[in-house]
């Protein structure tokens, strides 16, 4: 130990360099350390973005507590192989909208919008909003959904097939957390920027069962 009687600028000058030496091994330290892994989904919710992209769906998830994200109730059923859908309908002619909770992606569009529009007990309140739809008949009804990442001021839409199941429909698309389908009336169309289809992701295992479930 020096005392500081003794202590000198040569002494002063060894220990500003053992400092800088120190200073600089601590930043070589920083810049090699491993980057931190990315956060893990949980098991069930990473089980079902595998699935989702397994069906040929570019499936995307928002930032924890986006109001998309916490309204989301789409499940993987690892029992049954099959993915339950929370799906958003908009109905912009009346600027209503309803949302099924779970709905089996073996299950045709068709019978899941007939459960909208037609008459069923606890039904009345929905139906009487949605009359123009009603009056309109399903049959004349045409279903669109957003494509995503279009710019704001030119969006364009795909159209679905009201008669094929929702797997089908939702294969080759971009889904952000659940499928918003647009329902319109006959002749409402020409409002919309309606693109031809063409999947560009394929769907590995595309047989369809005739099982049908809505909750």
């Amino acid at each position: 130990m020096v005392t500081l009687s003794d202590f000198t600028e040569r002494q002063l000058l060894s220990d500003y360099k053992f400092l800088e030496e120190a200073a600089r091994l601590h930043d070589v330290a920083q810049r090699s350390e491993a980057p931190r892994p990315a956060r893990q989904l949980p098991l069930g919710l990473q089980n079902f973005v595998d699935e989702a992209q397994r069906r040929g769906i570019k499936y995307e998830l928002l930032p924890p507590g986006m109001q998309r994200r916490k309204q989301n109730s789409s499940r993987f059923d690892r029992r049954s192989r099959t993915i339950f859908w929370h799906i958003h309908w908009h109905f912009p002619a009346t600027n209503e909208s309803v949302h099924d909770l779970r709905v089996s992606e073996q299950t045709p569009l068709k019978q899941i919008l007939q459960q909208h529009i037609s008459l069923a007990p606890g039904n009345s309140v929905k139906r009487h909003a949605l009359r123009q739809y009603v009056e309109a008949g399903l049959e004349n009804l045409q279903i669109l959904m957003k494509k995503e990442h279009c710019p704001a001021n030119k969006p364009e839409f795909h159209q679905l097939d009201i008669d094929k199941f929702l797997r089908q429909q939702l294969s080759g698309k971009a889904v952000i957390e659940f499928p918003v389908l647009i329902v319109l009336l006959p002749e409402e169309d020409k409002s919309y920027s309606i693109m031809q289809d063409a999947a560009d992701v394929q769907d590995t295992d595309a047989k369809e069962a005739p099982v049908s479930t809505i909750v």
